[in-house]
Formats: C-alpha cells, sequence, structure tokens
C-alpha cells in the first residue's frame, strides 16, 4: 500500500482489510476517532503499536504518557507538527511494510528502502567494529537485524576498487575479528544508502557460506566504499 492508496482509502467507512493495527490506529485517528484509534494502537505490543499509541496521547495533551510511549517505541519525543508526525509515521511503517513484503517475495529492492530498514525502531545491532581485509585495508564493519532479515554493512577507506572487501570475506567476519572503534551512526549509513550515487548502484544475488541467497551491492561515496550483503 502507498501514501496515496492510504489516504484514498479514508472514504471508507472502514479500514482496508489486512492493515496492520498501529496503521489502523493512524487510520482511525485520520477519521476523527480517536477512541477506536487508541483501541488498535494498545493491541500492537510492537514498536509500532507503542509510536502510534505516543502520538496519539502527543495529540490529546497528555505529554507524560505520551513520553512514556515514545519510551517505549524507541523514538525521541516528537515536536513537529501533529499533521507532520502523523505522516512521518506513517511513511515509515508503510515502508518498511513493502520493504518486506517485496523481500519475502524475492523482489529486488531499492537501497533507499534497506537506509529506511537500518532506521526501523525494532533494529537489533548484533555486532561491529573495526576490521583489516586480506589486502590490508581498513573498514567499519555493522551487521543488524530487523524483524526476520539482517544485512550486513561494510565501510570502508579502500582507495582502489580492488583493495576494498570481498562479499565472501564480508559475509565471513565474526566477532573475534573485530576491534572497538568509533562507531558510525546508523543514520550516516542511511543517507549514503539513500544517496544518487546508490540509486544507480545494481544489486547483484550471491549465496552466502550457509547456501543461502542473499543480495548484493557496492558503491563508492564521499570517499568511502559501502558495501551490503543482505537476506
Amino acid at each position: 500500500m502507498t501514501l496515496d492508496d492510504f489516504r484514498k482509502s479514508l472514504t471508507a467507512a472502514g479500514p482496508p482489510a489486512g492493515l496492520s493495527l498501529a496503521l489502523a490506529g493512524l487510520w482511525w485517528e485520520a477519521k476523527g476517532d480517536w477512541a477506536r484509534a487508541h483501541e488498535s494502537a494498545q493491541q500492537d505490543e510492537g514498536p509500532d503499536g507503542s509510536w502510534v499509541h505516543a502520538y496519539l496521547h502527543r495529540k490529546e495533551g497528555d505529554e507524560s504518557n505520551a513520553g512514556y510511549w515514545y519510551s517505549r517505541a524507541g523514538r525521541p519525543v516528537c515536536r513537529e507538527p501533529l499533521d507532520a508526525e502523523w505522516e512521518s509515521i506513517l511513511r515509515d511503517i508503510l515502508g518498511r511494510e513493502a520493504y518486506n513484503f517485496r523481500l519475502d517475495k524475492g523482489v529486488d529492492m531499492t537501497l533507499s528502502e534497506v537506509g529506511d530498514l537500518i532506521l526501523a525502531p525494532d533494529v537489533e545491532i548484533l555486532r561491529r567494529g573495526a576490521y583489516v581485509n586480506r589486502r590490508g585495508a581498513r573498514g567499519y564493519f555493522v551487521q543488524i537485524k530487523c524483524g526476520n532479515h539482517w544485512c550486513k554493512v561494510s565501510v570502508s577507506h579502500a582507495d582502489r576498487h580492488s583493495a576494498r572487501i570481498a562479499v565472501g570475506e564480508l559475509d565471513g567476519i565474526d566477532s573475534a575479528m573485530l576491534q572497538p572503534t568509533l562507531v558510525v551512526p546508523n543514520s550516516s549509513i542511511s543517507c549514503a544508502l539513500k544517496s544518487r550515487l546508490a540509486e544507480s548502484t545494481d544489486i547483484s544475488t550471491y549465496l552466502n557460506s550457509a547456501g543461502v541467497e542473499g543480495i548484493w551491492a557496492a558503491f563508492h561515496y564521499e570517499g568511502n566504499w559501502y558495501q551490503w550483503p543482505g537476506v
């Protein structure tokens, strides 16, 4: 479902079939039924439901209660206008649902969508640190998990394409190979994945060490190589 589809559905008497509880909360709120919106959000105990829950209490003026639910959602307290926050939540949830649907169906996705996924409130950082590859190039590695999907991202200062880490080598990195380092924020990685250079990057498939097919992309952005395998 797109943002336009969601808005068009507001002319109906009830929310579209299959809408998640969090999205149903936004749907009922847009229809002016705060009580039903709150009921839907309250039934979703995950971060999306908590985020909508926080927005609803902020709209009713209960800042203390809203703050609690922002914390539960892993989100900062919002200071945007209410209409802007409603749309931000909607765009975020719809974007991640579209990503998961396309991945489950084996449909190619954009790196921009991966950039959105990295910033999801329920993302888990499994491991991260500095590495030196077989050609002596240094880089930063982070492995994240979101729902049923994971990805590994490498940010390296390799000055030549041939010096960057290979997909098989990156796939084989484990915690013992990583050293403590300054953390590259997920927001910075997301910004690179959503850049124009990333938009023109081809996405390929590969078989990981477990024999599972994944997807792979590599591009050069602002002096660093960004490489991403994921399944």
